[in-house]
């Protein structure tokens, strides 16, 4: 007699056993694929941090090593001819601090009261004057320069040209071509091989709002730099992520002595700095942990008011002899 087959299929039993298994597996990959995400959004972050301060320390090492430069001629040897009443520079004056907006330097470039209003408060700014590094070889005499080859100069800014012993400020009245007219006559011919025009930069680091906020409704940082010799260029937002700046001076108080360190506001003599110190708070642009973290800056602890993270990250610039 031949056997019958019957097709009896689940059980309820069985099919609930099923998908309680079912959703066990999915909630274990949903938990593993969550756990994954903030591993990677973590790490991410982080990165995004570190590299933060590593463009920091490439702006701000370059143009604070530069500080004071007018081509191949020491600040301190160059006869320099200034026109310009607006122009005040010169050793004391070629860097210059403010912590929390005081400082032991009375000078108050144009420009750096608007900067103050955008300043976050109780962050330092600094203020650094020099010749740009980018030269075009040139000859001078009264009113007009002729450039090697064309630059990208516009009418009414404001330039130098210098030679390893003499420099002299202009403003450029006229472009044709290589061709600068001055505002003003220069005081000195500049005929050699080696002169050179270049831009005369008055920059300021600090940090402010971006207007920006977060996903949490926090407000975002950055580090800003302007130049105030340019008056049609906005503030250019450097690093996003930046919430504090702090800077000390490492001061020289006799040749060969050790070095004192002071604030903007407290610094003896400008002349005399060789070292700057610059600390910076980095900060995650987006609520990265599960609660509010604690984080050390300046040798003091805090408590975070967000989930964002914070990392200290310091910079050293020795000051080149100027």
């Amino acid at each position: 007699m031949k056997k019958q087959w019957v097709n009896a299929g689940f059980s309820l039993v069985e099919f609930l056993i099923a998908i309680v298994i079912s959703l066990l597996l999915m909630v274990g990959v949903i938990t593993a694929y969550l756990s994954q995400k903030k591993t990677y959004q973590l790490a991410q972050g982080l990165e995004r941090m570190q590299e933060n301060g590593r463009l920091a320390t490439q702006y701000l090492r370059k143009e604070i090593c530069m500080a004071g430069y007018v081509g191949c001629g020491r600040l301190t040897e160059i006869n320099l001819q200034n026109p310009f009443t607006k122009i005040d520079f010169n050793l004391t004056t070629a860097l210059v601090g403010f912590h929390q907006q005081r400082s032991t330097n009375k000078y108050f470039s144009t420009g750096l009261a608007s900067t103050f209003t955008l300043l976050k408060p109780g962050t330092d700014l600094l203020l650094l004057q020099e010749a740009s590094s980018e030269a075009w070889p040139a000859h001078g005499k009264d009113q007009q320069i002729s450039l090697q080859s064309k630059a990208n100069f516009k009418v009414g800014n404001l330039l130098l040209i210098s030679n390893c012993g003499q420099g002299n400020f202009f403003q450029v009245a006229k472009i044709q071509k290589s061709i600068l007219q001055t505002t003003l006559p220069l005081a000195m011919q500049y005929q050699s091989s080696d002169s050179q025009v270049s831009r005369f930069l008055t920059i300021v680091y600090y940090v402010a709002a971006t207007g920006r906020k977060n996903l949490a409704g926090n407000e975002i940082y950055a580090l800003y730099r302007r130049d105030l010799n340019d008056a049609a260029t906005r503030p250019n937002e450097l690093l996003e992520g930046v919430d504090d700046l702090q800077i000390q001076y490492g001061v020289a108080l006799e040749p060969g002595g050790p070095l004192h360190f002071y604030t903007a506001a407290q610094v003896p003599d400008w002349q005399k700095i060789r070292l700057v110190q610059l600390a910076l708070l980095l900060t995650s642009v987006q609520a990265l942990a599960d609660a509010p973290q604690s984080y050390r800056f300046q040798k003091r602890e805090y408590l975070a008011k967000d989930r964002c993270l914070h990392r200290e990250w310091d910079i050293s610039v020795a000051l080149r002899e100027r």
